[in-house]
Formats: C-alpha cells, sequence, structure tokens
C-alpha cells in the first residue's frame, strides 16, 4: 500500500496526463458516433460551424443560418485563432474534438491548483480526476458546441498564475502570461467580463487583508479597466450587427 502510495505521488502528473487522455478519446468518440446519429438538434452546432466555415473562406463572422453575422448574437473573436485548426478538416466534429479536448485539459490546472495549496499530489490527483468524472462537465461536453467550454481551461490557469504571483512576487514573467491569459479569456465571450471583474474584487480584497503585493492594486485595476471598456466595446458590436 505504500509503494502504491509512493508510486502515484512520484507520477501523479503523468497518471494525469493519461486520465486526460482517455477522456478527451472517449467524449470525442461519443460526440462523433453523436453526431453521425443526427442527434445535436439544438442548432448551436450547426450555426457555429456554418461561422467557422464561412470566416474561413472570407465571410466573416457570417451565419447563412441565421442570415445575419454571429457577432450579433455573441462577441467571440476567440474564433480567429481557432480558425488554423479548423483549416486543416472543415467539419463540425473538429468543434467536438476541441471542446472535449479543451475540458480535458482543464484538469491540468486544477491539479496544480490544488498541489499548490494543498501540497499534497495525491490529493491534487484526486480533485483532478473528480473534474474529469463530473457529470457536469460531461453534459457541457455533450451538449452542442460553445465557445464558453473554453473557459474552465483559461480561468483555472488563470487563478493558478494569480497564486503563482502570490508566491513569486518578483518573477516578471508570471505577469506578462497572466495579462496575455487575461485576454484570452475575455475574446472567448462578452459575458467573462462579469466573471473578470468578481475575480478582481477578490484580488483586491485578498490583497488588502493580507498586503501581498503593491504590484497586484496595478493588475487589479488593469483588470477591472480593461473588463469594462470590454464590455462596452463587446456590447456596442453584438448590438451594430444583431438584426
Amino acid at each position: 500500500m505504500i509503494k502504491l502510495s509512493n508510486f502515484i505521488n512520484k507520477y501523479s502528473g503523468k497518471i494525469l496526463a493519461l486520465l486526460m487522455l482517455i477522456y478527451t478519446i472517449i467524449f470525442s468518440a461519443v460526440c462523433i458516433w453523436k453526431f453521425n446519429n443526427f442527434l445535436y438538434n439544438a442548432l448551436d452546432l450547426a450555426i457555429i460551424n456554418n461561422v467557422f466555415y464561412n470566416t474561413l473562406h472570407g465571410n466573416w463572422f457570417w451565419s447563412s443560418i441565421q442570415g445575419h453575422a454571429y457577432l450579433g448574437d455573441h462577441f467571440t473573436p476567440i474564433l480567429i485563432l481557432l480558425l488554423p485548426i479548423y483549416a486543416i478538416w472543415q467539419s463540425p466534429i473538429t468543434l467536438l474534438i476541441l471542446q472535449s479536448l479543451f475540458l480535458g485539459l482543464a484538469a491540468w490546472p486544477i491539479f496544480k491548483i490544488s498541489n499548490l495549496i494543498l501540497k499534497d499530489k495525491l490529493l491534487a490527483l484526486l480533485i483532478g480526476s473528480l473534474w474529469l468524472l463530473n457529470p457536469l462537465v460531461h453534459n457541457v461536453n455533450l451538449f452542442e458546441f460553445h465557445f464558453i467550454a473554453i473557459l474552465p481551461l483559461a480561468f483555472f490557469t488563470l487563478f493558478y498564475l494569480y497564486l503563482r504571483i502570490k508566491d513569486e512576487p518578483k518573477n516578471k514573467k508570471l505577469f506578462y502570461y497572466f495579462i496575455v491569459l487575461l485576454l484570452l479569456l475575455l475574446m472567448i465571450r462578452e459575458d467573462i467580463s462579469f466573471i473578470i471583474l468578481v475575480f478582481g474584487i477578490i484580488m483586491l480584497l485578498d490583497n488588502f487583508k493580507k498586503k501581498i503585493l503593491k504590484n497586484l492594486w496595478l493588475v487589479s485595476s488593469f483588470l477591472w479597466l480593461t473588463s469594462l471598456v470590454w464590455i462596452f466595446l463587446a456590447t456596442k458590436i453584438i448590438s451594430t450587427h444583431s438584426p
């Protein structure tokens, strides 16, 4: 039993990576089966795949199904970053596999956060594995395709970086990574801004209570300002393109 515990502790990261791979393969296969049996009937997958295809072929963000630009529904510039992957295989199946991959990968920052706080790789592995076993995650994975499925991976990673910044306040690279990831998060969808605003409040309260780092006041202010500006611009763009 002790040997097994030592083995799991030593290879916890590799074990979780294997579980993430298994998750991605299984749920990609289930999604492909569902697609081949015409069981996607809520239109989201069809609409977003159509927008990807039209954008790739020069008709940016146009939704033929809706008859207007998809930007009239949601502000999702993250589509542009995913476009090169979609170009390799122009199919709804590409989006379904990507969604399974993003949700599977979200277990990794959960594992890193847990290990950083608990200092116990065995418990961290268990918590990361619970994400992969969570039926709510499975429901998101199997219901159509949504850009919001990228959120868990991006936000948990952002939170992990915040914890690292608290531990390593002089590491400037962590600040740069934090800001880049923040911008990527905002690109996922316009309503992510509200989550970022609340996260900014948590950061400010945490910093005020523990007096962690002067630079965190600057980061929190930047986070707030960026989110508010993003909300304003996103809603203007959506209202412009909405019929």
